[in-house]
């Protein structure tokens, strides 16, 4: 935990590459970010993903958002996998 507060969660746009790699392969999509940044939203480790883009087949963005908060809940560590206490989309934008 001590880790993931002083050295991970700081310096989290480090990861950026490998983040977006397995949104990717679990989505299935293309996806881009501009900017993450990590910090804490009371206990809770907190990621906060600024120029969310979601890319369709032929490469065109087909969702957008400003930005994106997502907390991460305590249970991924048990479970092993990613799990959210709460996420919340700003300014999305879909395209058809």
């Amino acid at each position: 935990m001590l880790w993931l507060r002083y050295v991970a969660l700081p310096d989290v746009d480090r990861y950026r590459p490998d983040i977006l790699a397995s949104i990717e392969k679990s989505t299935g999509m293309a996806v881009g970010v501009t900017a993450l940044h990590g910090h804490w939203g009371g206990l809770r480790p907190r990621l906060t993903l600024e120029g969310v883009s979601v890319y369709d087949r032929a490469g065109r963005a087909a969702f957008k958002l400003e930005r994106a908060d997502v907390t991460l809940s305590w249970w991924s560590l048990l479970v092993g996998q990613v799990r959210f206490h709460d996420v919340d989309f700003y300014r999305p934008d879909l395209v058809l």
